[in-house]
């Protein structure tokens, strides 16, 4: 099965209508102006580091929620459990 990994500008916007918020809301909440939030939900440009963290935090997501940071086809547990002896990974 393939994973279709969406945009991070579409993941912006996604949290932010989770939120209800428009996208002056969640500028005004970052200290931004609203063209630099369309920007990056349109793709046309990427948050900095910096502002990525502050984006997950304004919309109370973490980090990884917002970069859809994940190994397709692996729990959480799984990352964490060590190989039982005799296996090849």
């Amino acid at each position: 099965m393939a994973v279709i990994e969406k945009p991070l500008g579409t993941r912006i916007r996604a949290y932010r209508l989770m939120r209800g918020w428009k996208q002056e809301e969640l500028a005004e909440r970052l200290g931004s102006r609203l063209q630099v939030v369309s920007r990056w939900e349109t793709g046309e440009s990427e948050p900095t580091l910096r502002s990525a963290v502050d984006l997950a935090h304004a919309l109370e997501i973490t980090l990884s929620d917002l970069t859809g940071d994940t190994l397709p086809g692996f729990t959480k547990s799984a990352l964490f459990t060590a190989p039982t002896k005799g296996t090849h990974q």
